[in-house]
């Protein structure tokens, strides 16, 4: 696959194209780059004066590492399709940077990290992370050893969270391997999310689906529901349904939605219809 077809098969966006395809520096600046970013040598990373440069830069290098990274992604037993809806995040980065500075780049490098190294993919409506548990630990009936492998999950932003595909990415997952439990940590998943949203609601039956161990003050929620912290919820925007009913919730006084944690045994969607 080459660059254009990488791009296209992602939907980046236009303007993004033309930078990352026009951008001055050349295959032999790339390997220098690629080989201090692996070796972990900030040093021979460039260095640059505004964070426009910086951003463009960030934008170029991973989707030259996203390329790279097909190999990877095969020699794991993933295919073409997979490849690139985990690729396809680099899209909606970019997307969110624009959106934020008004020109084409990448800022959330930290994030992307994980998917130009293999190691998060994307099934459907969910995306995994490879981890290995920091410790023992037990969940319902079932003990899993310290340095076991796990997944994490994510939940990608940009699609209505149907249960149904989130159950079907989750059966997917649960043949890939013999990973024994899927983590998640996420503002979806917080039970304060009951106390305003319809029973039926998609993100009420998706946090139905784990088993809930923990809840984490966070402001998350509101970042990824109205874009923007503020100090006074009266400021927040009310276009959508999610929107209107969190804000209302607060301006009632009720709790913000935090992060709940929870777990999903894989032995639940292995080999099930």
């Amino acid at each position: 696959m080459d660059m254009y077809e990488l791009l296209k098969e992602i939907k980046m966006p236009e303007n993004a194209c033309y930078l990352i395809g026009s951008y001055p520096a050349s295959d032999f600046d790339y390997n220098l780059y690629k080989e201090a970013y692996f070796d972990g040598n900030e040093k021979g990373m460039p260095k640059f004066k505004t964070k426009r440069k910086r951003l463009e830069f960030n934008l170029w290098f991973y989707t030259k590492l996203a390329l790279d990274a097909e190999a990877d992604f095969y020699a794991k037993g993933f295919d073409r399709a997979t490849y690139l809806e985990t690729m396809s995040d680099l899209s909606l980065w970019t997307q969110h940077c624009f959106n934020d500075n008004g020109f084409a780049g990448l800022e959330n490098t930290a994030w992307l990290n994980n998917h130009v190294n293999a190691r998060l993919v994307r099934l459907g409506r969910l995306q995994y992370e490879f981890i290995t548990l920091d410790k023992t630990r037990k969940f319902g009936k079932l003990k899993v050893k310290k340095g076991t492998p796990v997944l994490r999950i994510h939940i990608p932003e940009g699609e209505k969270l149907y249960v149904d595909r989130c159950k079907e990415s989750l059966r997917r997952a649960a043949a890939m391997g013999d990973y024994p439990v899927f983590l998640c940590q996420s503002w979806l998943i917080d039970k304060e999310l009951d106390k305003f949203l319809p029973k039926k609601s998609n993100i009420r039956e998706f946090c139905d689906l784990f088993t809930l161990t923990d809840r984490i003050k966070s402001r998350q929620a509101e970042e990824r529901i109205f874009g923007k912290l503020k100090r006074d919820p009266l400021n927040y925007p009310s276009s959508t349904s999610l929107q209107k009913a969190y804000r209302a919730h607060l301006l009632a006084g009720g709790k913000r939605v935090g992060e709940g944690v929870g777990y999903i045994l894989a032995s639940d969607y292995r080999d099930a219809k």
